[in-house]
């Protein structure tokens, strides 16, 4: 998994993007009030990339756990298999 060459799988890639896209709609939409700002200051737009910055940092975060966790059950199933 760490290992020199080693690349992610295109899947993950795919579930980065729409946790991300779920992620950041959500919070920009559904839990801030963010559309109701007028945008006429440098810290309304500020607030939005610092938004946008944590859904990306947050879905990666989503996206390692899942990999971590597919990989130890592929390893889990692999060494059952071998016995």
């Amino acid at each position: 998994m760490l290992v020199k060459g080693y690349k992610m799988p295109n899947v993950y890639w795919v579930l980065l993007i729409s946790i991300f896209l779920f992620l950041s709609y959500q919070r920009l939409f559904a839990i801030d009030q963010i559309q109701f700002s007028r945008f006429s200051e440098a810290e309304d737009y500020g607030k939005v990339v610092m938004e946008l910055g944590f859904s990306l940092f947050e879905s990666f975060i989503y996206v390692v756990f899942l990999w971590v966790a597919i990989s130890v059950i592929q390893l889990l199933f692999n060494y059952r298999q071998n016995d």
